[in-house]
């Protein structure tokens, strides 16, 4: 019973500092929004013959239509995270893969990548949203419907060759030091994100 307590208190914890954080990052997006009001279509004195007040009144429009659309996206995803983590679905998830009696390592690689699919999954609308509606009513959109299936099938199917080498290394770590796996991880994602960019492929790196 006091570990329930004590584990309650954790979450609300952690559910206030994720609402102050995301309610910091809302506040930023809300004043640069203001701030782009405010400056119209007056063109900064860096591009001053470089671009024209239609064009920079163009550019600033969608930019301001792009981030309220930002606020829709950002505000569904938290809502669904919480609702996902706090509601109880996050427990019945894992008691569903725990059910499907795979090894330690197979258990959390599943985990971890059907939360990865259904994120993605719930993305598909909005970024339909972002790209056909709001970037074609700008003139920047140079997508066809073809080319952004295509696009979303290739980066779905590096992102899970990437996430998986990442998620069975880790998992792997963890199984083989259990004591001191919170080191071996860290180690190794710091290893993994600090890695020069001339050495990686060029399918990553521009």
């Amino acid at each position: 019973m006091q570990g329930e307590v004590v584990l309650n208190t954790y979450l609300i914890i952690i559910l206030c500092l994720y609402i102050l954080k995301e309610a910091f990052e809302y506040l930023v997006r809300y004043l640069n929004l203001k701030h782009m009001k405010k400056a119209g279509a007056a063109i900064p004195p860096e591009f001053a013959g470089k671009t024209d007040e239609a064009l920079m009144k163009r550019t600033r429009e969608y930019e301001g239509e792009k981030t309220r659309f930002s606020f829709v996206t950002s505000l569904s995803g938290n809502i669904v995270a919480v609702l996902f983590i706090f509601g109880g679905l996050l427990n019945i998830f894992n008691s569903w893969i725990a059910s499907l009696n795979f090894s330690f390592i197979i258990s959390g690689w599943l985990f971890f990548m059907l939360l990865y699919y259904a994120d993605d999954l719930l993305s598909v609308p909005f970024s339909i949203y972002g790209t056909f509606k709001i970037e074609n009513k700008f003139g920047f959109n140079t997508m066809t419907p073809r080319l952004w299936l295509s696009d979303f099938v290739k980066s779905l199917l590096i992102s899970t060759i990437l996430m998986s080498l990442m998620i069975l290394a880790g998992l792997w770590l963890i199984k083989w030091s259990p004591r001191y796996w919170w080191f071996w991880v860290w180690g190794f994602l710091f290893v993994g994100s600090n890695l020069n960019c001339p050495q990686k492929s060029n399918l990553f790196c521009p």
